[in-house]
């Protein structure tokens, strides 16, 4: 069964996608279109303050889904997540809950962040994923930001050790 899972990015003010945000699910809803997929599962808790987002990442993502036309039935959600290691953790967890066998996940976001993913599923979980790519703009801190957690998830892809504690700690407390 092939599933495509999309991670979030940003939540901009008022619980509204960012434009990275939304071309992933904009690039999953197309890629499902064209393919057998059984599922989208869209993945992100809260993570930013109250005054930005007061609904799970997933939640908004979902509703974007459904205005393309998507129905309810083909997407899963998974809110809790903060982070790429939780994001795998809970989607796991979400697709033994649904009693879903034989899953063959590709990972719908940026070249970066896909790479990421890939190294955390197969290090982590000894699970090959494929990986959906885009090329959008980034700033040159974000890329190197991004860059430079390619090693925290080679030396940490279950959790990525104190980086990723920092991470989910300075999350939760924006909101998640």
């Amino acid at each position: 069964m092939k599933v495509l899972l999309v991670p979030s990015c940003e939540i901009l003010e008022k619980d509204t996608l960012g434009p990275q945000t939304v071309a992933r699910c904009f690039m999953a809803f197309r890629h499902a279109q064209h393919t057998e997929c059984a599922f989208i599962i869209v993945s992100g808790g809260i993570y930013q303050p109250k005054e930005i987002q007061t609904l799970p990442a997933a939640t908004i993502m979902k509703l974007y889904l459904n205005s393309l036309g998507v129905p309810d039935c083909s997407i899963l959600t998974e809110t809790k997540s903060r982070d790429i290691f939780e994001s795998i953790a809970f989607t796991q967890a979400l697709i033994r809950e649904k009693k879903l066998k034989n899953v063959k996940i590709t990972v719908v976001t940026n070249w970066q962040h896909a790479i990421r993913f890939w190294i955390s599923f197969l290090f982590g979980y000894g699970k090959l994923v494929k990986i959906k790519t885009l090329n959008y703009k980034m700033s040159f801190k974000e890329n190197l930001h991004e860059s430079l957690f390619f090693f925290v998830h080679l030396f940490g892809p279950k959790s990525g050790g104190i980086w990723g504690k920092i991470n989910r700690r300075k999350r939760k407390s924006a909101g998640g």
